[in-house]
C-alpha cells in the first residue's frame, strides 16, 4: 500500500504481519519517479514478484554496481547502506576487500571454490537479509543469490579439445576442482531431490534453490 498520510491509517492496517516493512520514499525527482515506474511496470502481470523483489529495489544492487563508495574504512569487509553496516554474501562466499562489484566477488569465489570461470550472470534472485551473531556481536547480512553460467578456465583446456580433435565431451567431474579446505564432493541435484530433502541444507538454502529452479523453468517456457 502507499499513502501520503500514514498517520491517518487504521492501526489494524499497519500491524505486524500485514505490513512488515515501511519505506519512507520522501519527495522524488522525475528521474527517480521514472525509475520506480519502470521497476513496477515490469511486474504488471505478476504483482507478487514485486513484493518478492522489494529488497532489490531498496538496496539498488545490480551485479555490476560499484560498491566501493559504501565500504567502511575501519571495517573493509562491510558496507554502510541506509545508515547500517552490512556484510555482503554472494553464492559460495563473502564480499571481500578487493571486490568492487558483486560480479568481482562472484568471479573470485567461483574460481576459488570450483576451479571454473564465471561466463555470465543469467538471473538475479530476490535479495535476502538476515542477522548473525559472531564473537558476541550482531552482524547484519545482505545475500545476493544469482543463477550463473560457468565454463572451464582457458589455461586448463587442452590443445586437443580447443581444436575440436577429440569428440569426447569432458565430464564436469574431471573439470571441477573443489577447494579441499571447504568441500569434499559435489552432486547434481534435481528439483525433486531438493524438495524431498535428500541433501542437508542450512538456513534458507532450500528456498533459494527452489526459487532458482522455478525461475529457470519459467524462463524456459516463455
Amino acid at each position: 500500500m502507499t499513502t501520503n498520510h500514514p498517520e491517518r491509517l487504521d492501526p489494524a492496517l499497519t500491524r505486524p504481519g500485514r505490513a512488515d516493512m515501511k519505506i519512507n520514499m520522501g519527495p522524488v525527482e522525475w528521474q527517480e519517479a521514472r525509475q520506480i515506474f519502470l521497476m513496477l511496470l515490469q511486474y504488471k502481470h505478476d504483482p507478487s514478484a514485486a513484493v518478492r523483489n522489494v529488497k532489490r529495489l531498496l538496496f539498488g544492487f545490480e551485479c555490476d554496481t560499484d560498491l566501493s563508495a559504501f565500504r567502511i574504512t575501519e571495517s573493509p569487509h562491510q558496507l554502510r547502506l541506509h545508515d547500517t553496516a552490512y556484510c555482503i554474501r554472494v553464492p559460495t562466499g563473502s564480499f571481500e576487500e578487493q571486490d568492487k562489484t558483486p560480479r568481482d566477488a562472484l568471479e573470485r569465489e567461483v574460481r576459488k571454490e570450483t576451479g571454473l570461470q564465471l561466463s555470465r550472470v543469467i538471473h538475479a534472485l530476490p535479495i535476502q537479509t538476515w542477522t548473525r551473531s559472531k564473537d558476541g556481536e550482531q552482524h547484519e547480512w545482505v545475500g545476493l543469490p544469482y543463477i550463473i553460467e560457468v565454463s572451464e578456465l582457458e589455461h586448463s583446456i587442452s590443445h586437443e579439445n580447443r581444436q575440436g580433435v577429440s569428440g569426447r565431451a569432458q565430464k564436469w567431474k574431471d573439470v571441477i576442482q573443489l577447494n579441499p579446505k571447504e568441500h569434499q564432493d559435489f552432486a547434481w541435484a534435481t528439483e525433486d531431490e531438493v524438495r524431498r530433502d535428500k541433501y542437508e541444507m542450512f538456513g534458507n538454502h532450500k528456498e533459494t534453490i527452489l526459487e532458482a529452479f522455478a525461475t529457470v523453468t519459467q524462463n524456459c517456457s516463455v
